[in-house]
């Protein structure tokens, strides 16, 4: 007799990948092509700042590390800014600051963010930003920087379309040394909430479950991990 799955939530992440952020495995597509034109032009940002927007999982840290290689630029996650060496980060071509928005509501950190904004504006550097949310919308308490983030230039991850989708889980399962076919890749869309997050949650889910069955991942196993998780998030 098979035993209980765990709920497809806490199965998603159990199970570490190492993803590939090479400029040639990100797939572009209507959703995003706005956003790989403009990393690959740094000259074209306004004021030479740019932010990229999107959901959870949509691309944001992979074009981020694309810049990062392209221009020789740093790249640091926001929690770190109050203890990082601003001076030693604008030396660099450039600065990518990760989860940008989770600044908002912390004085050191956003004097940090601020600190930063102003030196690469000094030196003619390029402040590259990711976030969920819009830069207009950060509940920034320092008014300069509310009004220095709010006046960046955007660059919005829309809601990816079929074949984009398609291209993701593909390329999760490859981050795990995994292939699968088209057909079943199909399946598991057809059966799954339509975001990057839920698509990242199964190709996590189902590598956990591959290896504890001793199965490939096929149209069947995935079958079983839908089966056990209708009341999931990542699952209609």
């Amino acid at each position: 007799m098979n035993e209980p799955l765990p709920n497809l939530e806490e199965r998603a992440f159990d199970l570490a990948a190492v993803p590939s952020m090479e400029a040639e495995d990100f797939f572009v597509s209507d959703c995003n092509r706005a956003a790989f034109r403009l990393i690959s032009d740094p000259g074209s940002w306004p004021n030479g700042k740019l932010a990229i927007v999107g959901e959870a999982c949509s691309g944001k840290t992979h074009l981020a590390n694309i810049w990062r290689r392209r221009s020789g630029a740093e790249i640091i996650e926001a929690k770190e800014l109050d203890s990082a060496d601003i001076r030693r980060l604008v030396k660099s071509k450039g600065v990518a600051v990760e989860s940008a928005d989770s600044v908002s509501g912390f004085d050191a950190l956003e004097e940090a963010l601020l600190g930063l904004h102003n030196y690469l504006a000094e030196t003619g550097g390029n402040l590259l930003m990711t976030s969920r949310a819009m830069p207009s919308r950060w509940a920034i308490s320092l008014p300069d920087l509310r009004s220095r983030m709010a006046a960046s230039h955007v660059a919005v991850l829309s809601k990816p379309d079929d074949q984009h989708l398609e291209a993701l889980l593909i390329k999760h399962f490859s981050d795990r040394q995994i292939s699968i076919s088209r057909s079943t890749a199909s399946y598991i869309l057809a059966r799954i909430e339509r975001s990057c997050y839920a698509v990242q949650g199964v190709a996590a889910a189902l590598d956990s479950l591959s290896l504890a069955k001793g199965r490939p991942v096929t149209r069947g196993i995935a079958s079983e991990l839908l089966a056990e998780a209708r009341l999931s998030e990542l699952a209609r």
